[in-house]
């Protein structure tokens, strides 16, 4: 075949091609090979579509999408690609057949990740059936779903010349057989079908007639069997996945694996993917989600018979805590200060980069890590809520670090160890979980290490590189403490010198200032009264403050407001003022791409102003620096509806849709922001009519 591939044997053949079973000759690995039928690349563009798909898909980084290694063309002009070789069945050896709703919710889930993460990248699949979908034999958990054929049902419609439409007329989406832009809610409406036929064993509008089938998409109002009985909630998380007009879907995976989740809680049933983070949805709802969800943790320790005297002993707490009617004030100010010092401890240790893992030589030293959990074994509502805040502050830190160093020359391996202890913290951040890569079991063994601090020294040692990185200095200081460290640790293995010699080449040019440990040294390390160090100027540090824990948020929303209008005014003023200042700071934080730092202030000034809609655009903008286009449409939406004739936010707002695909929705605000006088507008509506036409 003239590539590095050697093929073992033929695996199968359909519509768009054959594939083959092959080892790669050099690095011994078996993958999946799919050739192409000829007839599919004759056309230079649809090829040169198709090579672009797949080329964004590489870079998909998704435990449940079939990963592509590897594109080329063979000499006779037949497109070849390498995925990743999967032993199992698609799912479509369940039909006729209906499914538990256990299995069910834990297969849907799944798909909602693997496509929410595509759809991230502008990917949409168009063809969501059972069988793009397909279980793994002999995986870790049952059940385990991987989605396969992005990009295929466009490039069968081209080769038709536009004679046949994209997609599988029992899956297809009206706006498919329209022939109209597709997006995100394209996907959403095939996997309601899906979902469909896995709960009733047909599809939601079955036949042979082709055409009658389109029209049923079309024109007919989904209906669901009396038998067997599921769930209203669940019925209706179908039915608006099939609804006929987009904007009456789901707008996103991330609702739709919400709404999934909710209906888990109320109906009370476990399944063998509760371990999955909780979708990044509005925070409130996603932690009333978190907090009533099956604890994955949990169950899996118990399972190993671990932390089982632990658990007793938790259990008697809480009903020694419940025959108790009513703590002593003395009782309540000592908890208090415990939290107070706990959040000290933590906010200490992550100063010194010590967040998951003790420096050498002091394995008894604190960590942020044990500091929170420590927080969370105290069981109190005060210290609770500071956990779940402090969580979220190092787990975003520890996201920005190895942000920072993944695409940094030599940086890339730095980075996968800064986003595995990032979901040690906090499991909901999808870009840490995706490019950490990380199993459930090691990802259990290593919070078990962390919590109890049972690092070997060698371990420490190893990971000591983390924490030298990790400091906040400029590019002479770093490229001087990284001499030193090469120059100390000569029992450093060969490649991560060579990392960390990389790293230093390109320190002074490529890298950039940390976004987290300017969070960490700036407001938590300081007090209010503290002096400029030496290292940091008078104007960086000045009226700088521990931001406000949980107790003492808790004791100010115990405060009295003020009795008369007057004073109501003028308390609003102060904090639509505090709200301004904050967005000022988060502004000047996201320029230097302290992003932490700039997250912090802006939900600072929301909590101030729940109505700024300053913030929320910033918090868009901030979201979008950081590939988060889910987040950012969610926030310029917003900040829409609060200032509808702000012509830059329609403007935002329309190249996020650009961004997801939502083409039409695009179109919409572009035209907006035309009439309110966006000198970019008209550009905005040029790049649409290259896609859409006039």
């Amino acid at each position: 075949m003239g590539t590095p591939y050697r093929v073992i044997s033929w695996l199968g053949e359909g519509g768009m091609g054959i594939v083959y079973e092959a080892e790669h000759l050099d690095l011994g690995r078996h993958v999946a090979l799919k050739l192409l039928h000829p007839h599919l690349c004759v056309d230079s563009n649809q090829a040169e579509n198709f090579r672009s798909e797949a080329r964004m898909m590489t870079k998909v980084a998704c435990d449940q999408i079939v990963q592509v290694y590897d594109f080329t063309t063979l000499e006779d002009g037949r497109l070849l690609y390498v995925m990743e070789l999967l032993e199992g069945k698609t799912i479509s050896f369940h039909a006729g057949k209906q499914m538990d709703i256990g299995r069910f919710v834990g297969i849907m889930r799944q798909a909602c990740k693997g496509l929410y993460a595509a759809h991230s990248e502008g990917i949409v699949h168009r063809d969501i059936k059972p069988e793009n979908l397909f279980i793994l034999d002999n995986a870790e958990i049952t059940d385990t779903l991987k989605i396969m054929d992005f990009g295929i049902a466009q490039m069968l419609a081209l080769a038709s010349g536009g004679s046949e439409l994209a997609g599988t007329p029992l899956y297809m989406a009206p706006e498919q057989i329209r022939r109209q832009a597709c997006d995100a809610r394209t996907d959403i409406y095939g996997l309601g079908c899906t979902g469909y036929e896995l709960l009733f064993g047909r599809a939601p509008f079955p036949g042979t007639d082709v055409k009658n089938v389109l029209r049923q998409h079309l024109k007919t109002e989904v209906s669901f069997p009396k038998e067997p009985s599921y769930p209203t909630p669940l019925l209706d998380i179908l039915r608006r996945c099939l609804a006929k007009n987009p904007d009456e879907r789901w707008p996103d995976m991330l609702e739709l694996e919400a709404a999934l989740c909710e209906v888990q809680i109320a109906s009370g049933f476990t399944t063998a993917w509760d371990h999955l983070p909780v979708p990044a949805i509005d925070p409130d709802r996603r932690a009333a989600i978190i907090a009533n969800m099956p604890d994955p943790e949990r169950d899996f320790a118990d399972l190993q018979g671990k932390n089982h005297r632990r658990l007793l002993s938790a259990a008697a707490i809480a009903l020694g805590l419940m025959a108790t009617a009513v703590w002593s004030q003395t009782q309540a100010s000592s908890e208090d200060q415990r939290v107070e010092q706990l959040t000290r401890d933590a906010h200490d240790a992550a100063a010194k980069a010590n967040f998951v893992y003790p420096p050498p030589g002091n394995p008894e030293a604190i960590t942020a890590y044990r500091s929170v959990v420590a927080l969370e074994d105290l069981d109190e509502r005060n210290a609770n809520e500071a956990s779940q805040v402090l969580r979220q502050e190092f787990g975003q830190t520890l996201r920005g670090l190895g942000d920072r160093y993944w695409d940094a020359p030599g940086g890339k391996g730095f980075a996968v160890d800064y986003y595995a202890q990032a979901i040690i913290f906090d499991s909901s951040l999808e870009t840490a979980t995706h490019r950490a890569r990380i199993s459930l079991g090691q990802l259990t063994v290593l919070r078990d290490r962390a919590s109890s601090g049972s690092f070997e020294e060698e371990e420490l040692l190893a990971v000591e590189p983390l924490q030298v990185l990790a400091m906040e200095m400029d590019a002479t200081r770093r490229h001087a403490a990284l001499s030193t460290l090469l120059a100390k640790r000569s029992d450093l293995s060969p490649r991560t010198s060579h990392q960390l010699t990389t790293l230093m080449r390109g320190s002074s040019s490529r890298m950039t200032p940390s976004p987290s440990l300017s969070h960490q040294l700036e407001i938590a390390a300081q007090g209010p009264d503290a002096t400029p160090s030496a290292g940091l100027s008078k104007s960086t540090t000045e009226k700088k403050s521990r931001p406000p824990s949980a107790t003492s948020l808790s004791k100010a929303k115990k405060r009295s407001r003020p009795s008369n209008d007057l004073g109501e005014k003028a308390a609003s003023k102060r904090e639509a003022s505090k709200a301004r200042k904050r967005v000022s700071r988060g502004r000047k934080a996201i320029k230097a791409t302290r992003w932490a730092l700039a997250r912090t202030l802006l939900h600072q000034a929301l909590e101030a102003d729940s109505r700024s809609h300053a913030a929320l655009i910033a918090l868009s903008d901030l979201s979008f620096e950081q590939d988060n286009i889910p987040d950012a449409a969610r926030y310029a939406r917003r900040a829409v509806q609060l200032a509808p004739r702000n012509a830059r936010y329609r403007m935002l707002l329309g190249d996020i849709y650009f961004r997801l695909s939502r083409y039409s929705d695009a179109r919409t605000e572009y035209t907006t922001a035309r009439k309110l006088g966006h000198r970019k507008a008209e550009s905005g509506l040029k790049r649409l009519e290259r896609i859409l036409g006039p």
